[in-house]
């Protein structure tokens, strides 16, 4: 498995359940690219004291960052084809600042100093 950092929104409020008694909390991460056109979808899993602090302090929207590792599952669809399934064992979790967008080149006017 590798460690693998994943940047972007929450895509539904995360969801909190116990495992034979340890806290478990599940969200969808939509990480987008450079062109920010299509979302690759990660499935994070959360453990314990940090499953609870996602549970009351992360949101649907919110911009997070997940770090664990993460590994890559194929399952069959209900039309017969494959799909695949990336999910993490979340280790960190933090509200983070989206990236701001680049600016053209050549173009200092904007600057506050």
């Amino acid at each position: 498995m590798a460690w693998t950092v994943v940047r972007g929104n929450v895509g539904q409020e995360p969801e909190l359940r116990d495992a034979k008694g340890t806290a478990v909390c599940d969200l969808s991460v939509a990480a987008t690219g450079a062109s920010r056109e299509e979302a690759t979808w990660v499935r994070c899993t959360v453990w314990r004291d940090t499953a609870e602090w996602v549970a009351a302090f992360i949101q649907k929207g919110q911009f997070v960052q997940c770090e664990g590792p993460i590994t890559v599952r194929t399952y069959e669809k209900n039309d017969g084809s494959t799909g695949t399934s990336l999910e993490m064992n979340a280790q960190n979790v933090w509200v983070a600042a989206p990236r701001a967008p680049r600016r053209a080149q050549g173009n200092d006017e904007e600057l506050p100093f």
